[in-house]
């Protein structure tokens, strides 16, 4: 049974060696942190050419890490306990658990624990800054809000501004 601060939940975040999923997976281990003090968060990154360095805030907040080239998922999670979900680095927690994981899209009103912005959030779109290192965390409400943000995009937004005071980037 999952408590609404996580307690019982483990929470992969499955990551390619990209420079987007560097701050994603970030902001996403960063918001579970927040909305779920007590889940555990694993991070997984499948190996990658390494043509610049990433990952980097690994070595400040030392979250649980597996590099892998392959993985079997389904043998990998049969190791929790717990009950286990996976999701995109561009998934957030962005509330405590009622009952409800998700993850639901952020331009929904779905009162979901987890949110993707996989495609937009506000005037933020994805495809964008798929190929950019550097964050778009510093003044997110006021740089995305399209004024008809849903509570999630809000959200998203909120916690981005907040983990831009801890992100370690080039």
């Amino acid at each position: 049974m999952i408590e609404s601060t996580g307690d019982g939940l483990v929470v992969i975040i499955s990551c390619k060696y990209i420079p987007c999923h560097n701050w994603m997976s970030f902001v996403s281990w960063f918001s579970i942190r927040r909305n779920l003090p007590d889940a555990k968060p694993v991070i997984i990154v499948e190996r990658g050419i390494q043509n610049q360095s990433q990952f980097g805030w690994f070595y400040k907040w030392y979250p649980p890490v597996l590099h892998y080239s392959k993985i079997d998922m389904d043998a990998f999670i049969s190791k929790f306990s717990e009950e286990t979900i996976v999701i995109e680095p561009h998934t957030m927690a962005v509330r405590d658990y009622q009952g409800d994981l998700g993850p639901a899209s952020a331009q929904s009103d779905q009162l979901s624990t987890f949110v993707s912005y996989s495609e937009v959030c506000g005037r933020f779109v994805v495809s964008e800054w798929i190929d950019r290192s550097r964050s778009p965390f510093k003044a997110a409400v006021r740089r995305f809000d399209n004024n008809e943000l849903t509570a999630n995009e809000l959200k998203v937004l909120k916690l981005w501004e907040e983990s831009s005071l801890f992100v370690v980037a080039p």
